[in-house]
Order: C-alpha cells, then sequence, then structure tokens
C-alpha cells in the first residue's frame, strides 16, 4: 500500500473505473477478480440484494445479457474519502440505454462504494445504489398532492399508452417476421434455399393475418422472367419457369410498373383477362416444376378473375395472387408485402452470393476432375496406362453427378469404319466395371451419325425410342461388343432414350441417359472430350516413344555386342561375348535358355569337320568346345548354303532327350552339359534353336517357346556379329603388323641408344633398356642381363628384379656352366635360343654355384632369398645368342615351354645388342686413349695457368703505370696553376688584412674626436670599408683553400701499393673521422654501426690515399645528417652512420650508410665531379668526393651511389676487386 494518501486513494479509483467496465462489458472472469469475499450490494431494485462474493458473481450473470451493449454511464462525478486501508467513493452519473431509436437517458442513479485493501490488491467490498426522486422539490421529503395529480394523469397515459402497445405490438409482430426470414436468409447454405425463402415468406404473410394465395419471386431479365410460385396452400414451390418478356409488354400499365420507381402495384383482372394471361402463361411459359394442384381456367372462371399485388425488388418483384378482382387491397397488406420486399433483397444477394459460390464451386469441382485426367495422362508411362486412364475418366464423370445411365469412349478407325469401345458396364454384383470391345459404325442410323459428326469434329444428340431403340439394342446384343444382360434389359425395356457425342480428334466421348440431357452435361462431357484427347495424343506419343525406345533398346544391345566384339583381339575372348550376348537377349525381354557363337573352320582336314562354338546358357558359361559337321549341325550349316538369313528348328517333347544324349556324347560339350544337370540346372523340356546366319558362321538363340517378335532382333544381332568377326579377322591381321612396328619401334630405340653411348659404361645402360623395351612388348620379364663369355670366364651384367637399374655385375668361373651339360653343348653349338627350366632345389644350387665361385664387382641387396626361391618353385633361364655370348631374362617358376613370342623377340634383340657390344669395344679402346691424352692436358692446363697469372699480374701494373701517368700530367698542370695563382692570391689576403688593421686604428683615433657629422659620416664609411675588406679576406681564404686542394689532389702519394688488413684501416679512420667531427665546430650525435666482414683479410691499397678516401666520406656524410638535424629537430631524429665490409668470391665491397636527407635525383650525377658542392658559402670546396672517385679508380676499384632516396639517407658502395 503506498504511504502516500493519494497514490492510494488513485490506485483504489483506477479499480473502481475498471470493475464498472468489466460490469457494462459482461467480462466476468475480471469481474470476478475485482470483488470482495465479504461483497455486500443493495442495487436500485429489491432483486439487487448480495450479502457474499458467490451471490454477487450470480447476480452479475443474471445481469449480463440484459446490460452488455445496451448500457452505458455518462457525466460521471465522483467523490472520495481516505480511510487508510479503505476508500469510500461516491459517484453521481446519468445512465443511458439504447434501444431502436437510439441511446436515450433512462436515469440518474447515485452509487456508493466502499473499497477495501486486501493482500492481492484493492477490492470492491459494499456497493449501494438509487435512482433519485425528482417529484419532491427542495425542502420536501415526500410530494403527496404531487401524487394525486399524477394518478389522474396516469390513467389518461395508461389509455394512450394501451393504444400506442397495441401498435407497438403489431410493429413487433411484423419485427418479428422479417427477423426470423433474415435469419433464414443468413441460414442459406446453398443457391435453391431461396425457394425455401419464397415458402416461409408467405407463411410470416399470412401469419401476420394477410390473405394471400400464390406467392412468389421473379426476375426481371433483358430477354425474359424467371419466376417461382408456392403452391396454393403455400407449403412448398410449386412451379419454377421462364416466361418471355412480352407476357408482361402486353399488359401497358405493368410494363409501365416495371420501368418506374412506384414500390407497390395491383393488377386486378376481370375473368376474361385472367384466363387469357394464364393461358398465354402455360403457353408461352418454359416449366422446369408444374404445380398438378394449380387452377385450371375454369377454375378461374368460376373465382371471377384474379389480383396480383406486387411489390419491386432490386431485381425484380415478389408478389401474391387473391382470388377475384380485388382493385384495393388492404393497405396494411401492401405496406407488408413492400417491406418483405425490401428483406427478399437481401435473400436476393444471398441467392447471387451462393449461386456464384456454386458455380465456382461446380467449376472447380469440374476442373479438379479434368485435372485428374490430365494427371493420369501425365502419368502414362506405357500406352498400355491408356486403360487405367479411362478409368478415371468414368469415375470423375460419375463423381460429377451427371444425368446418365452409362457413359463410353470410342477410338474410331476411318478406313474400316469401326470403333474400339471403353464403356462402363454394371456386372452381376452391382459393381461397375470397364469393358472393352470393338462395334462396327455403319449398322445403325445412330452410329452412322456417330461416324459423321465424328468427321465434322461436331457434337451429336440422338434420341432413341419405339422401333429405333429396339433396333439397337438387337444389333448391339449380336455384335463384337457385349452389353451385360442388366444394361439391355434394361435399356430396352425404356420407351426412350437419350444419347449425346462429344468428339475429339481420335474419336469421341458418349453417354446414354433416361432423361434428356441438359446443356451443363453437355458442356461438361465436351470439357472431358477436350481432355481425353491430350490424353490419347500422349497415348500415340508412347505407343511411338515405346516403338522408339524398344529400337533404343535393340540398337543398344546390338551396340554393346558390337562395342565388345569390336575389341576382341584373340578368339578366346568370344566366350565372355557369348555370356554378354545372352544378357543383352534376356534383357530384351526375350526368354532364352541359351546363346551360342559358332564359326566355321573351313581349314579343317579332318574326314568330319569340326566347327567352333563358344556357349552361354542360363546356367552359366560352358568352356570352349568344337562341334562336328553332323546331325543338326550339318543341317545348320547346309542352310547357310542357302542365303536365307533365319533357320528355325524345333526340338518337341518327343527329340529333346535323345537330343540332349547326342550333345552329352560330344567331348568338352558333353561333360559340360552333364556337369549342369549334376548342378540342379534342368534341361529344356522343349526347344526352340533360332540359328541367325553371318558370313563365317551363325548365331544360336534357344528358346523355350516361339518368339516371331525377336526374329528380326535374332537376324540383326547376327548382321552386327558378321560386321564385326569381319572387323575382328582385319584387326587380327593389323594387330600382327602392329606388334612387329613396335618390335621394331623398339629395337630401333635400342639402335639409336647404342649410337648414343659415348662411354664403355653405358653397356650397363643398354641392358636396363633392353628389359623396358621388352616388358613394353607384353613379355614378362624378371630379371635380365647381358653374359660376356671369355676364354676362362663369364663376365655377367643383371638388372635389379624392377628394371630399373644394374643391381649385380659378377665374373664367373667355366666351371658354373660346365656342370650343366645342355647349356654348355648350346654355348658350342648355333642354336639362337635356350630354355633352362630349374625348379626350386635346383634353381638355388645354380645361384648358390654362383655366390660360391663368382666374383661380385656389384651385388643386388634385394637378390632373392632360398625360401623365395623355394616358395615361387623355381626359375627358368631364357637364352639368345650373340656374337660374344648371350643376352637373357629370367621368370619366376618352372617353366619348361614360355611364349615362343618372348623367345622369337628375344633373339631379335640379341642382334641388336652385337651393334651395342661393337660399340662398347670401340669405346674401350677410345677412352684408353682419352685417359692418355687427359694426362698431357693436365701438364698443359697448369703450364696455362701460370701463363694467365703471369699476365694479369702485367696487366694490372701496366693499368697503374697508366693511371699515375694520367696523375702525374694533370698534377703538373695543377701545380702550375694553383703556383701561379697562389702569388696574387697571398697579396689579396695579405693586404685586405693589413687594410683591416689600419681602419681599426683610424677608429681608435677618431675615438679621440670631438662628435660631429662629419664624424659620424667618416665613421659610417669606415665601417662599410672594414666590412667589405672583410669579405674579401673570407673570400680570399676560401681560394687558397681550393688552391691547396689543388695542389694536393695533383701530389701524388709516391707510395707503393700494399697488402693491407683493410677492417682495421677502415676502423682506425672512421673513428678519427667521427672524433674530428665531434672536435670542430657545430659537433652532433652519431651512432656509429661497424659490420665488418671478418673474411674480407687483405687488399692491395696506398694506404694514405684509401684512408683519405674513408675521411672524406664519412665527413660528407657527419655534414649530411648535420643539416637534417637542423631541418627535422634533436627530438624526430637520431643520426646513424654505417660501415659495412663484405667479402665475395672475386671483390670486397665497402658500404658507407647515413640516414641523412639524401641527394635529390637531379644532381646525383653530379656529386662525383670536381668543384660541385652544395654546401654554402665556403664550407666546402667541391674536390673531396672527386679526390676520392680518382683514388678509387686508380686502385683498379668504383664507387658508386648504391642507394640514394630523397629523405631517407645516402649509401656509397665501394667495389675492389681482390688481388
Amino acid at each position: 500500500m503506498s504511504p502516500n494518501p493519494r497514490e492510494r486513494v488513485q490506485e483504489a479509483l483506477d479499480i473502481y473505473y475498471r470493475y464498472w467496465e468489466r460490469y457494462l462489458t459482461g467480462n466476468q472472469e475480471e469481474f470476478t477478480e475485482l470483488i470482495d469475499d465479504a461483497y455486500e450490494l443493495i442495487g436500485t431494485s429489491e432483486s439487487e440484494i448480495c450479502h457474499n462474493k458467490a451471490e454477487g458473481i450470480d447476480f452479475f450473470k443474471s445481469q449480463k445479457d440484459e446490460i452488455v451493449g445496451v448500457t452505458e454511464m455518462r457525466n460521471r462525478k465522483v467523490i472520495t474519502k481516505d480511510l487508510e486501508n479503505m476508500v469510500l467513493i461516491l459517484e453521481d452519473c446519468d445512465l443511458y440505454i439504447f434501444s431502436e431509436t437510439g441511446w436515450s437517458l433512462y436515469s440518474a442513479l447515485r452509487l456508493s462504494t466502499l473499497m477495501r485493501l486486501t493482500d492481492s490488491g484493492w477490492k470492491v467490498s459494499q456497493q449501494h445504489g438509487s435512482f433519485p426522486d425528482y417529484r419532491v422539490h427542495e425542502g420536501e421529503t415526500l410530494a403527496i398532492e404531487k401524487i394525486t395529480k399524477e394518478n389522474l394523469e396516469l390513467k389518461d397515459a395508461v389509455k394512450r399508452r394501451t393504444l400506442e402497445l397495441e401498435s407497438k405490438n403489431r410493429e413487433l409482430e411484423i419485427q418479428n417476421s422479417l427477423e426470423r426470414i433474415r435469419g433464414l436468409v443468413a441460414a442459406m447454405k446453398k443457391s435453391q434455399d431461396l425457394l425455401e425463402i419464397m415458402v416461409i415468406m408467405r407463411s410470416e404473410f399470412v401469419g401476420l393475418g394477410h390473405e394471400a394465395h400464390y406467392f412468389w419471386h421473379m426476375r426481371w431479365l433483358p430477354e425474359r422472367y424467371e419466376k417461382a410460385m408456392t403452391s396454393g396452400d403455400g407449403s412448398q414451390i410449386g412451379m419454377v419457369m421462364t416466361l418471355p418478356r412480352q407476357i408482361h409488354g402486353d399488359i401497358l400499365e405493368v410494363a409501365e410498373w416495371e420501368k418506374g420507381s412506384d414500390p407497390i402495384f395491383v393488377l386486378a383482372m376481370d375473368t376474361e383477362s385472367a384466363v387469357d394471361y394464364v393461358h398465354k402463361m402455360v403457353t408461352w411459359g418454359d416449366f422446369e416444376k408444374i404445380d398438378p394442384q394449380a387452377p385450371t381456367l375454369d377454375d378461374i372462371r368460376h373465382i371471377g378473375g384474379l389480383t396480383f399485388v406486387m411489390a419491386r425488388t432490386s431485381h425484380g418483384e415478389i408478389g401474391y395472387s387473391l382470388p377475384g378482382t380485388v382493385p384495393n387491397p388492404p393497405q396494411e397488406d401492401m405496406n407488408t408485402l413492400a417491406r418483405f420486399a425490401k428483406v427478399f433483397d437481401l435473400a436476393y444477394k444471398r441467392f447471387e452470393d451462393l449461386r456464384k459460390a456454386e458455380e465456382q464451386a461446380r467449376e472447380g469441382q469440374i476442373e479438379v476432375a479434368l485435372e485428374r485426367v490430365r494427371t493420369s495422362a501425365m502419368a502414362m508411362r506405357h500406352s498400355d496406362d491408356l486403360v487405367n486412364c479411362t478409368k478415371v475418366v468414368f469415375d470423375e464423370l460419375e463423381k460429377l453427378e451427371l444425368n446418365m445411365e452409362r457413359s463410353g469412349i470410342g477410338i474410331f478407325n476411318k478406313e474400316n469404319q469401326d470403333c474400339q469401345l471403353y464403356t462402363t458396364v454394371v456386372n452381376p454384383k452391382g459393381k461397375k466395371e470397364l469393358s472393352l470391345g470393338v462395334t462396327s459404325l455403319t449398322i445403325h442410323p445412330m452410329l452412322i451419325q456417330t461416324f459423321e459428326a465424328w468427321e465434322n469434329q461436331k457434337a451429336l444428340s440422338y434420341t432413341l425410342e419405339g422401333k429405333d431403340l429396339k433396333d439397337y439394342y438387337d444389333i448391339v446384343s449380336h455384335s463384337d461388343f457385349i452389353l451385360s444382360d442388366e444394361v439391355l434389359r434394361k435399356s430396352s425395356a425404356l420407351s426412350r432414350e437419350y444419347y449425346h457425342y462429344s468428339p475429339f480428334s481420335a474419336g469421341g466421348l458418349y453417354f446414354f441417359s433416361d432423361v434428356e440431357p441438359n446443356p451443363e452435361d453437355k458442356r461438361i462431357l465436351k470439357r472431358f472430350a477436350e481432355v481425353f484427347d491430350l490424353t490419347y495424343t500422349r497415348f500415340l506419343d508412347l505407343q511411338k516413344a515405346e516403338a522408339q525406345a524398344r529400337e533404343s533398346q535393340i540398337e543398344a544391345a546390338l551396340e554393346r555386342v558390337r562395342s565388345r566384339t569390336m575389341a576382341m583381339h584373340r578368339s578366346d575372348e568370344l566366350e565372355d561375348a557369348s555370356v554378354l550376348l545372352e544378357e543383352e537377349v534376356r534383357k530384351l525381354g526375350i526368354q532364352t535358355w541359351g546363346c551360342a557363337f559358332h564359326i566355321y573352320d573351313e581349314t579343317s582336314t579332318d574326314d568330319v569337320p569340326w566347327d567352333l562354338e563358344w556357349f552361354t546358357s542360363a546356367g552359366g558359361m560352358l568352356p570352349f568346345y568344337k562341334t562336328p559337321r553332323e546331325y543338326m549341325f550339318l543341317r545348320y550349316y547346309e542352310y547357310s548354303k542357302k542365303g536365307k538369313p533365319l533357320y528355325i528348328e524345333e526340338f518337341g517333347p518327343d527329340v529333346i532327350e535323345s537330343h540332349y544324349d547326342y550333345l552329352k556324347s560330344l567331348p568338352v560339350l558333353g561333360e559340360a552339359l552333364k556337369e549342369l544337370s549334376a548342378n540342379g540346372v534342368p534341361l529344356p523340356p522343349r526347344q526352340y534353336d533360332h540359328v541367325a546366319y553371318f558370313k563365317h558362321g551363325h548365331l544360336l538363340f534357344i528358346t523355350y517357346e516361339p518368339v516371331p517378335d525377336a526374329h528380326d532382333i535374332f537376324i540383326r544381332f547376327a548382321k552386327v556379329f558378321d560386321q564385326t568377326y569381319t572387323r575382328f579377322l582385319d584387326l587380327q591381321k593389323a594387330e600382327a603388323q602392329a606388334e612387329e612396328a613396335q618390335i621394331e619401334l623398339s629395337l630401333e630405340r635400342i639402335r639409336a641408344q647404342v649410337t648414343a653411348m659415348r662411354e664403355s659404361t653405358d653397356l650397363f645402360d643398354i641392358v636396363v633398356n633392353m628389359r623396358k623395351e621388352f616388358v613394353s612388348l607384353g613379355h614378362e620379364a624378371d630379371y635380365f642381363w647381358h653374359m660376356r663369355w671369355l676364354e676362362k670366364s663369364y663376365e655377367m651384367s643383371m638388372t635389379s628384379e624392377d628394371g630399373n637399374r644394374i643391381g649385380m655385375v659378377i665374373s664367373l668361373p667355366k666351371q658354373v656352366h660346365e656342370s650343366y651339360p645342355e647349356l654348355a653343348n648350346w654355348e658350342t653349338g648355333n642354336k639362337p635360343s635356350y630354355v633352362m627350366a630349374l625348379n626350386g632345389e635346383e634353381a638355388w644350387r645354380y645361384l648358390e654355384n654362383m655366390n660360391t665361385h663368382g666374383h661380385y664387382e656389384q651385388a643386388d641387396p634385394n637378390a632373392p632369398t632360398k625360401d623365395e626361391i623355394l616358395q615361387i618353385g623355381g626359375l627358368t633361364f631364357i637364352l639368345a645368342r650373340t656374337s660374344h655370348g648371350e643376352i637373357g631374362f629370367s621368370l619366376a617358376g618352372e617353366i619348361p615351354n614360355p611364349p615362343q613370342e618372348s623367345i622369337d623377340t628375344l633373339v631379335r634383340f640379341a642382334g641388336v645388342f652385337d651393334l651395342a657390344y661393337k660399340r662398347f669395344e670401340d669405346l674401350k679402346k677410345a677412352e684408353a686413349n682419352a685417359q692418355k691424352a687427359a694426362k698431357d692436358l693436365i701438364v698443359i692446363k697448369e703450364a696455362k695457368k701460370k701463363a694467365e697469372k703471369a699476365l694479369i699480374e702485367l696487366k694490372a701494373a701496366q693499368e697503374q703505370l697508366i693511371q699515375q701517368e694520367k696523375l702525374a700530367s694533370l698534377g703538373q698542370l695543377t701545380a702550375g696553376i694553383a703556383h701561379e695563382i697562389k702569388n696574387p692570391l697571398n697579396f689579396v689576403n695579405n693586404f685586405s688584412e693589413l687594410s683591416t688593421e689600419l681602419i681599426d686604428e683610424v677608429f681608435d683615433e677618431l675615438g679621440n674626436l670631438e662628435s660631429s657629422d662629419t664624424k659620424e659620416e667618416i665613421i659610417a664609411i669606415l665601417e662599410d670599408v672594414k666590412s667589405n675588406l672583410v669579405k674579401v679576406h673570407e673570400h680570399g681564404s676560401r681560394a687558397d683553400s681550393i688552391v691547396k686542394s689543388m695542389l694536393q689532389h695533383s701530389r701524388s702519394s709516391g707510395t707503393k701499393l700494399e697488402s693491407k688488413e683493410i677492417n682495421p684501416i677502415i676502423k682506425e679512420f672512421v673513428n678519427l673521422a667521427f672524433h674530428g667531427m665531434r672536435a670542430g665546430k657545430n659537433p652532433i650525435n652519431v651512432t656509429i654501426d661497424l659490420q665488418l666482414d671478418e673474411h674480407v683479410g687483405e687488399l692491395q691499397i696506398i694506404s694514405e690515399d684509401f684512408s683519405r678516401v674513408i675521411l672524406n666520406l664519412c665527413n660528407n656524410a657527419f655534414d649530411a645528417m648535420r643539416d637534417k638535424l637542423n631541418s627535422v629537430g634533436a627530438s624526430n631524429y637520431e643520426a646513424k652512420l654505417r660501415v659495412i665490409t663484405k667479402a665475395s668470391k672475386n671483390a670486397i665491397q665497402i658500404d658507407i650508410q647515413d640516414n641523412g636527407p639524401g641527394i635529390p635525383k637531379e644532381i646525383r650525377d653530379k656529386v662525383l665531379q670536381p668543384f660541385f658542392t652544395t654546401k654554402k658559402g665556403t664550407e666546402g670546396t667541391g674536390l673531396g668526393l672527386s679526390i676520392s672517385h680518382d683514388i678509387i679508380k686508380a686502385h683498379g676499384g668504383e664507387i658508386k651511389i648504391k642507394s640514394s632516396e630523397e629523405g631517407k639517407g645516402t649509401t656509397f658502395h665501394l667495389l675492389f676487386p681482390k688481388t
């Protein structure tokens, strides 16, 4: 609780206002939360008393419906009183009530409410409400006289009020009727409910005490009227009709009223007029529904005419009829009708909305049905799916509830004038099912007209009745297309049956009905026909696609067989081809027991030729076998001579057993067949041999049943194999030629390598490459070797097992081979090759003999061990004779008959290796001669080296002498010039200095004179003269410095070159330059960084000149860094001098770096010229760098400005050649 009284009252007041807001809006949940458990209420009426929270909630529930939405508290005035944990709230307000006429004041209201603070907040605890008595004036308690007067006035008011209440009661009755109609309008679910509204309106109209016979609603359309009318008793809709506009156009006053705006029109017709009007209605009207109780013309004559009372609506009229001629019906009746018309407008608006929605829903239903048909069409994957699509069409038509008994689809054949029919029939179990058949379109007039309508692509409606109906079903019952007995019985019993047909490009849809089809049903059938046209088009596309796919499938199978047979390199690969052939035939859906390639061997010399065959069955591939040209094999062979592509022979149950007994008697094939039987693979109980011929033999396809559709496929497989087998034979010949060319190419590469041999040891490379070429030709070889047969030994070099290098070089005594007589005999014979196949033990003994007696120059660490030899089952050595010994290779295992092709290739390699050996011997001789020449060359090179050294020293001396002569000439010239300048220069300097001293003496004398203008003028003149003399002496001194530098520049040191350690000299004179700078004027702090390479060593220099270079360059660096320090300030700059020495192979490098302002690019090429300086006044002569340049050049070196970026410092790069 807030300690502030104002805040406390405001909190309670907020809850108070919320309490009334929840009460007036009917929010029971929150209202309940806002009242105290000890809630007390005394309201404005006797029943408004509550003594606890539960009674308060019950009171709220009873009042909610009466209060919510129709009660407001206005002009509220509130007074509050703080009672600490309670607040008293007093309120005066006006209570307003909402009625049909709007909001009106009900009464003033006084409220007193006690709010109590609880643990859960402020709650309404006690409340009292009352209405003030306006009869009591100020100062009165009761108004007796006023009450008496009011009683008299009350009686008069009661009378008036009774009349008002009766009027209001009548109005309430009408309002209730209208409200009930509005409620029915709101409850309309479909457009047909509008007719029910008409029946209710007539009932309500009569229920109000009005007289009405028929009651109707009529819609005015531009071309017609649409009218719905109740029956005479009003219990239902009796008639629904369409009338032409002229029926009212002939009655002028009705036509005028329709054009006008009057709400009510009364048409009282006498007997004849009424009879004429009703007759026209019956004659001209199109009746959808007729009331069997409708009055006849005699009934109209009997009642003496008709009166029609009409009330205008937004879309036409409503009205009722009275019997007889009643020109002035009760006005109250007409007023009520007018009010009913306004309410009916609501119903008609709802009717239009519902009808539109129904049309949309119906259209949506139709579209969904059509979409299902489209979807089924698009989902077709095979032409067989057309039947499923027709079922979808029939199912969807049935769902749309068209007025039809049965429907169908016809696919027309123009040439035969018949039709493939798909129709729905009801089976004996009462379920619909699809029936298929063919019927002629020439056997009945309806079918003839249907065919004509299809040719013209027009719809057809036909009515079967009488004899025509009977004839049609008699004809159909005897046609190929059989309808069920139930359909025939039911349809034949009809007196009339309606048929409607809608075309599409390939046929049409139709249905039969026992009622005349309405336009909407016809329109739907037309739309289904258009969509089914898509379905049938897709069916035709699928048919075409399936044919193409089948052709593609066949072509793909042929291509796979073609590709496999084209890839054959050996005849034994026909085994794999037969497996593929059998697989491909089965993939095409042809059930075979087996397939075979049969090749006629025209080279056979046997009395009975034997042909070659490779067979694959369902049990697997059989081993290759030969077949004798007898029995059925002879028949197949002889039929091939007739030139026909296919021969078929059947082996029925009576001969099949003896047939296989014969086959089992053949070698190889018989054993294979017996093994199949033993493995549970059954032999065919009947078979058909399809023999498809090609040039060199035939293909055999064994099937269980006749397969006429596959005959063309078998023939096409034979044609493909004819091409590929011919290609195979050509390929065999070409490959033999290619293999010969490949061998020749390998031999040529070896010859080329032999030609390229430069050293005798290259023979080893020849052996390695021969092994590589041998293996690249497809031959198998492990180790490969060359062996030279000498008189008492063998010299052998052998590759490693992988053939990438020479793995072993060995010398063997003759006895190693002499222990193998056959090998020894071959060596002494003339056979080109020899094969020595050894088992494991024999092979190891041979190798052990080599290891024991051989002398290894190089051993292979990866040579096989005894266990490895035994594991591979021995070794086989294949040898080929050369002019000087042999070459050979080894194979793992004992192979007495290695491939002859490999042996022949090795023999050819041996012939080429003879060239290599001859080249080897030539190189051996050349290498012996080269060794002697190499020794002589060493002596010559040594002498040449000494001569070259002497020549270098001579050239250096010449260059130094020339340079000294140049310097001496320049020195003489410079000395002469300097001497001639120095005497007059001394005179100028001496006399300027003397004159200055004389002026000083004059100043002393002038000090003794009295002051005067003349004295001051003389002093001023003398000061100017003295200043001029000081300038003359200053520049004379500078000229003297220049002359001294020139003399120094021209003066040769006269010292000879000496070998000196460079680093100590550099270190000494860098430090000397630094201390000289520090002792002079304007000293600065400089960090000296010496990076001296200890490997620099000595250099031939003139020490005096070299030290002068170091001093000049260091002084220049100090001057540059001083300028930068003055420019940027000491706080922003640290001067640093770095001196680097570095030794390279032929030179010594010296770098002197400063971090001063750098040398501008435009003067960088001028700084080494004499007399060029950037220093001001007398600070420099411009000869320091020029002298340094000459000294370095005289030492045979060079000086460069290695890097000089303005603002980033300068590096002088000195390079001296080593001597």
